[in-house]
């Protein structure tokens, strides 16, 4: 929607924050706000001078006619050409579509509470000398009293996507002339532009990367700080983006699989960033970071020698647990004495501890 407020009331004095009224485009990755090409026509007495006027400090286009003795002696119509063809080049290159469109203008009422009429005007061929051709497809009709101000704004998506399929330019006629027979003013404030809004690949992007969360990735993990099995790394996101992931250390994170290798009780903790890259073609990619804690193993490997007696197979125990007492192994000739800690057999291991 209409979001720019550029007009307030202060102290009962109307304060307007003023656009160029130049042609312009701004952009951003999913917004584009354009400025029109404005031409006002006064026909008969310009001794006010409507196509400038400076109402209170600010700009503004004075709009529909003056009589004096029951004569027209001015009338003053204006047209808007918005150029969108910088906004079809930024769709092309994007991948996008506008979703939606809104035409602005601040208006204030004046004498004779005129009807403002705002016309689409398939003729593009005007400039500063002429006004626009007929025919004219009415888009907004309404009737703003003495002094009465505020936004008007019109959703024109419509129109925005037919020009944009079209030749690129999008033409608008501006009348406050009823036909009465007394004076009617109206003010255009020189605010006006065209807010539109798209959905672009950079969207698709963004929106996936909102969706990359620990959450997702997480498997039966608990805690970033507290990794201990595999992980779940997707390699597609929202709207045919694609994922890739980076390990800071493959060897406790394949960042192919997701794989988990828990660094063995000696070795302890290690810290581990996993970096996603979200792209997709024609966009721009953008990076979700995880900064990970992958716990040491909690199991140790008991290895058992028996000094040339027959084979005793390892016993793998959790940290803090003794080991299982094996069955005592046999040598020829040889009487088995138990399992001890040290190379000199003073040390015995005590399996209930």
């Amino acid at each position: 929607m209409f979001k720019k407020i550029i007009a307030s009331l202060l102290a009962g004095i109307l304060v307007v924050m003023l656009w160029d009224g130049s042609a312009a485009v701004k952009v951003s990755a999913s917004q584009q706000i354009l400025h029109p090409e404005v031409t006002c026509i006064t026909e008969g007495e310009n001794t006010d001078n409507f196509c400038n006027l400076i109402y209170q400090g600010s700009p503004a286009i004075e709009l529909g006619k003056v009589v004096r003795d029951s004569q027209v002696v001015s009338r003053t119509r204006a047209a808007f050409k918005f150029d969108l063809r910088t906004l079809q080049q930024f769709l092309y290159e994007k991948d996008g579509f506008v979703t939606d469109a809104w035409l602005g203008i601040y208006v204030q009422g004046g004498a004779g509470s005129p009807s403002l009429r705002i016309s689409f005007a398939s003729d593009d061929s005007w400039g500063s000398t002429r006004l626009p051709s007929e025919p004219f497809t009415e888009i907004y009709s309404g009737v703003w009293g003495l002094n009465s101000y505020g936004w008007l704004v019109l959703d024109v998506t419509k129109l925005i996507n037919q020009e944009l399929s079209g030749d690129g330019i999008l033409s608008f006629y501006l009348t406050a002339d009823t036909g009465n027979s007394f004076t009617e003013r109206i003010r255009i404030f020189k605010t006006y532009y065209i807010e539109v809004n798209m959905w672009t690949v950079d969207d698709d992007i963004l929106l996936a990367k909102g969706q990359l969360t620990w959450n997702l990735i997480r498997g039966n993990n608990s805690d970033q700080a507290n990794v201990t099995s595999n992980l779940n790394l997707p390699t597609t996101g929202a709207n045919g983006t694609t994922i890739s992931w980076q390990s800071s250390d493959e060897k406790v994170i394949d960042s192919n699989s997701g794989t988990v290798t828990q660094p063995s009780f000696a070795v302890g903790d290690r810290n581990v960033t996993l970096t996603a890259t979200i792209s997709k073609s024609k966009g721009t990619p953008a990076t979700v970071t995880f900064n990970l804690t992958v716990k040491a193993s909690q199991q140790l490997t008991v290895s058992f020698n028996s000094n040339g007696g027959s084979a005793v197979p390892d016993q793998t125990v959790n940290y803090g647990e003794p080991a299982a007492k094996p069955a005592d192994p046999t040598k020829e000739g040889y009487t088995f004495a138990g399992w001890y800690t040290d190379e000199e057999l003073e040390d015995a291991y005590d399996f209930a501890k």
